[in-house]
């Protein structure tokens, strides 16, 4: 992991901590835990409304860091940077879908996405791409755009490790 992935994920370390005692939230990087992450946003920010940047960004690291930490062999990509400007919302982890193709993460605009919409969850992110790291479903040919939404359908369903 690069130095600023290193500062970024110990900055995170107390930015948790701090939420965790404000809020009395039991964060401990588990899959579970992303429901008490909902339950914390639907309960601060009620009206579905854009969350302040830094909201957006501590707790998409906690959700890229749930997903890390409980998935060997997904990290971090390397961030990029632009005219030494990080773009934090840049921020992604791969996975991948077979030789050729991958799956690209962004969790901080999950969190984001999630202040303004409620429709899916941050539960049900997590829980649908580790099912695709996981190889229980091919998610090749399965997003139809239907004029305005988007139509999901399983490709092939296998069975879990």
């Amino acid at each position: 992991m690069s130095k600023i992935m290193d500062q970024l994920i110990g900055n995170l370390g107390e930015g948790i901590q701090r939420l965790s005692a404000a809020f009395s939230l039991e964060l401990d990087y588990s899959p579970k835990s992303l429901l008490r992450i909902e339950s914390f946003i639907n309960k601060q920010f009620p009206n579905e409304t854009e969350l302040d940047g830094s909201m957006s960004i501590m707790l998409g690291l906690y959700l890229g860091e749930v997903i890390i930490r409980n998935n060997p062999g997904l990290r971090w990509n390397e961030p990029e940077i632009e005219n030494k400007v990080l773009n934090p919302f840049d921020l992604s982890i791969t996975i991948p879908i077979d030789e050729e193709r991958h799956l690209t993460l962004k969790p901080m605009l999950r969190i984001h996405k999630f202040g303004l919409d409620r429709t899916d969850t941050i539960y049900g992110y997590y829980n649908m791409n580790i099912d695709i790291y996981n190889k229980v479903f091919d998610p090749t040919s399965t997003i139809r755009y239907k004029g305005d939404h988007y139509e999901f359908k399983l490709a092939g369903m296998k069975k879990a490790k």
